[in-house]
């Protein structure tokens, strides 16, 4: 693994232009827009702007312009897919980003630690903690967990906006079920900076953070400040295997089961799917593109607020 270098600072948002921006149409955006308006105002936090956004598409515009007024922290309420939409606004300029999670996975706050109570989100950025993390690129487009092709693409495409807001996490296994249906393995060629292997897959998944897909753990060690990829590749399995790497998505350990292939250190690769079929590219729960795809890291490239214990393991 790649050495862990912590970049922290302590924001006074009592005194800095804060922007609150909650995506009401997340699942539990509408009922917390209030409430987190007026938590952090409670707790002195500087809010001079605030947007109920009904609207996810004119969310990068919305965000472009409260930089070019002065905001210098942007909170922001929504779920993954929305927060990746606007990474690439944030990167490397002195705007820090906060979260409160109000998706339905939020796989991006569970890598920072963050609690998931809006109240508790809300006290992390009052609080004013903050550290620089990595992000993802793939082509050209930043990420902020995993970026993926086979099977979770697959059940992206069978996850609908109003079955995450009735079922809440249970859309995830019911589009899953959809999925392996209809989902087939496919021929890939991925080329490292030290080699290319040719292989066949039922997903591949490129990850920068801890967490994906709900509470799936990338790898025990994974971080989402390591500057490195974590490349893993699902060959095609039995029912009885996938039941065993099922059974251990959310320890990491699946890892270790011969079907699944892992490589770490990344930090450029180009997937290419051989033959005549491409693949939907699923870039943090959402659709964005089709293969051939180009990634590589961008290091220490975004800055959030993080609780004031995140971070402690890389000084022991």
């Amino acid at each position: 693994m790649s050495q862990i270098v912590p970049n922290n600072e302590i924001i006074d948002v009592r005194k800095v232009p804060v922007g609150l921006i909650i995506n009401t149409k997340a699942r539990r955006g509408q009922q917390f827009f209030g409430q987190a308006r007026t938590v952090l105002r409670a707790a002195g936090v500087n809010v001079v702007e605030n947007y109920a956004l009904t609207h996810a598409k004119s969310l990068p515009g919305l965000v472009a312009g409260m930089i070019g007024r002065g905001i210098k922290a942007i909170i922001l309420g929504s779920g993954d897919g929305t927060i990746s939409s606007i990474v690439d606004h944030l990167v490397n300029n002195e705007v820090t980003l906060g979260i409160l999670p109000l998706g339905t996975a939020n796989d991006f706050a569970r890598t920072l630690d963050l609690p998931l109570q809006i109240e508790q989100a809300c006290q992390v950025i009052a609080e004013g903690h903050t550290t620089k993390i990595d992000l993802g690129i793939v082509n050209g487009n930043y990420y902020v967990n995993v970026a993926s092709v086979g099977f979770g693409a697959a059940v992206v495409e069978y996850t609908s906006t109003d079955a995450k807001k009735i079922l809440g996490p249970l859309a995830y296994p019911w589009a899953a079920a959809q999925a392996a249906l209809s989902h087939r393995p496919f021929k890939v060629k991925l080329g490292f900076s030290n080699q290319t292997i040719e292989t066949e897959a039922i997903h591949i998944a490129v990850a920068n953070g801890r967490f994906y897909g709900g509470g799936v753990i990338v790898a025990p060690s994974a971080r989402i400040d390591d500057n490195e990829l974590i490349v893993t590749i699902f060959e095609p399995m039995n029912p009885t295997e996938l039941w065993q790497v099922g059974t251990h998505l959310r320890d990491g350990q699946y890892i270790r089961h011969p079907k699944v292939r892992t490589f770490r250190q990344v930090r450029r690769l180009h997937l290419e799917v051989l033959g005549h079929r491409r693949q939907s590219i699923n870039v943090d729960g959402e659709l964005s593109g089709h293969t051939p795809a180009n990634f590589k890291i961008a290091p220490a490239a975004l800055k959030v607020f993080v609780p004031m214990s995140y971070g402690k393991a890389c000084l022991e």
